[in-house]
């Protein structure tokens, strides 16, 4: 369904500004 992939897509999204902040902090 095209719902779930809406929400797949935004959890993927959010999940690679949460890796970008933390990559950002370490270094």
């Amino acid at each position: 369904m095209r719902v779930f992939q809406a929400i797949r897509i935004a959890i993927n999204h959010e999940f690679d500004e949460l890796e970008y902040l933390i990559s950002n902090i370490a270094s």
